[in-house]
């Protein structure tokens, strides 16, 4: 069997930069998009910033309930610690850094699209602004930023504690902890601990996460 990401980059699962969001905390304010797209230098449009696209690296999705009530779910790369877009890479332009996330080579990047083929959460995006040097665009992690000791911008901003910033297995042990004290509030799940091999964004809610358009049929490694 081919290594993992995780094993060629020399990352250490349990040590990688994660991030934990708890969709209950989150209030809608969008200010996770709006420090993303500062930090990024990009320029969406309205339309754009309604989805992941080349302008958009997160964005923030509305989700009205049968109950009643609106949750939103920040949706941006999920930075699987095997990830398939690195895997289906032929030149290594999208590869696991040795810190732990997935970032991009443009100057290697042949234009083939096979990383979105192969992602399971549909997020890497094509620009073709400029057709000699189309480039595949998706959130980095403000990898740059960590390695300056610096928080990603999406949490640096985020008033209502639902992005927390820490290592993956520090993340885990806190959500698992915040679901056995308070488990008539949340669902006993972790999306992301085990999906598609394990990713380093991870969610916890209190509403089902089929509810809340999560693809629910991404394989699980225990």
């Amino acid at each position: 069997a081919a290594p993992s990401a995780c094993a060629s980059s020399g990352a250490d699962p349990a040590k990688v930069p994660s991030m934990l969001i708890d969709i209950s905390r989150c209030v809608g304010c969008g200010n996770c998009q709006r420090s993303c797209i500062e930090a990024n230098h990009l320029n969406p449009t309205s339309e754009q910033m309604k989805k992941l696209t080349s302008e958009t690296y997160t964005y923030l999705q509305k989700v009205d309930l049968d109950n009643g009530e609106t949750r939103y779910v920040k949706r941006q790369c999920m930075h699987c610690l095997d990830a398939a877009c690195a895997s289906a890479c032929p030149v290594v332009a999208l590869h696991q850094t040795e810190e732990g996330p997935i970032a991009y080579r443009a100057n290697r990047c042949l234009g083939c699209r096979m990383c979105m083929v192969a992602c399971p959460f549909g997020v890497p995006t094509f620009e073709w602004n400029d057709g000699l040097t189309p480039e595949i665009r998706k959130c980095m992690f403000c990898i740059e930023r960590l390695r300056e000791g610096e928080l990603p911008a999406c949490v640096s901003n985020c008033p209502s504690g639902a992005l927390k910033f820490g290592t993956r297995d520090e993340l885990l042990k806190e959500a698992h902890a915040r679901i056995a004290a308070n488990p008539d509030h949340y669902i006993n799940h972790i999306f992301g601990e085990h999906e598609a091999g394990g990713t380093a964004w991870l969610y916890m809610s209190d509403t089902p996460f089929e509810k809340l358009g999560f693809r629910t049929d991404v394989t699980k490694r225990e």
